[in-house]
Order: structure tokens, then sequence, then C-alpha cells
């Protein structure tokens, strides 16, 4: 899925066009998948900068 978004961005493909919309919304649905997934498993956790060291 990346893959395909990095060839339709080399490729100059407008963010307009549908070949754009074709590779994109799936990966940013994946995107906000993994999201949520992390949020509810860190949920009641606070995450400061000192957990990152």
């Amino acid at each position: 899925m990346p893959s395909d978004l990095r060839r339709a961005v080399a490729a100059s493909t407008g963010i307009s066009t549908p070949a754009f919309h074709d590779v994109y919304h799936p990966y940013l649905d994946a995107v906000w998948a993994y999201r949520e997934a992390v949020r509810n498993e860190l949920e009641g956790y606070d995450l400061t900068p000192t957990v990152f060291g």
C-alpha cells in the first residue's frame, strides 16, 4: 500500500486525481486504524516526554 502511494507521487499524479485517491484512501484508512488501535492499547496511560527519554 505505501509503495503504491509512493509510485503515484513519483509519477506526479495530482492529489485531485482518481489515481491518487485510489491509493491514498486505503493508506489513510490503515493509518487511522493503526492510530485507533494504539490509542485503545494505551488508554489510561499518560505519555510525557520523559517516557520517551
